[in-house]
Formats: structure tokens, C-alpha cells, sequence
């Protein structure tokens, strides 16, 4: 769910900031222990962000190659957390 998803009025003054959830603001601040909980945890890879931004993406852009190559949507997560 992104932030904000049930409060109409807070999610339109605040959806240009990029609004996303947990998994975005982990991949954001390359939180590697947090993606991986959040991942065991279920958490959706697909969800884009009000910018419509996925995780991924934006690990990329803030240069955090390790994370981004986790929340590819081509990789296979099932083996994949032991490697990083």
C-alpha cells in the first residue's frame, strides 16, 4: 500500500514527493536488511510509487547497485538473498 493510499487529501499534496511504500524507502536508502525482511516478509517488487517508480529503480538511482539487483523483476528472489 503507498503512503498515504486512504487519506485522498494527504496523498495529493504529497504525490509529486514520489509517495511509495516501505520496500521503496528501503531501496531508497539502501537498507539491504530492511529489503531483505520485507521480501521474507511478501513484499510486492511490482508496486510502482506516485511517480511511478518501482523499487528497483529507484535503488539504481541512488546508486545502490546491490539492491536494485535484488528488486529486478528478471531475477529470481529464491536463491538469490544468500548471494548478496
Amino acid at each position: 500500500m503507498l503512503m498515504y493510499q486512504n487519506r485522498p487529501d494527504c496523498y495529493i499534496q504529497r504525490e509529486a514527493f514520489g509517495l511509495g511504500t516501505p520496500l521503496h524507502a528501503a531501496a531508497t536508502e539502501r537498507d539491504m536488511a530492511v529489503v531483505r525482511l520485507l521480501l521474507d516478509e511478501g513484499a510486492d517488487i511490482s508496486i510502482q510509487d506516485s511517480l511511478r517508480k518501482l523499487p528497483y529503480q529507484l535503488a539504481e538511482m541512488h546508486g545502490h547497485e546491490a539492491v536494485a539487483t535484488l528488486l529486478q523483476p528478471s531475477n529470481s528472489r529464491v536463491g538469490l538473498l544468500s548471494k548478496i
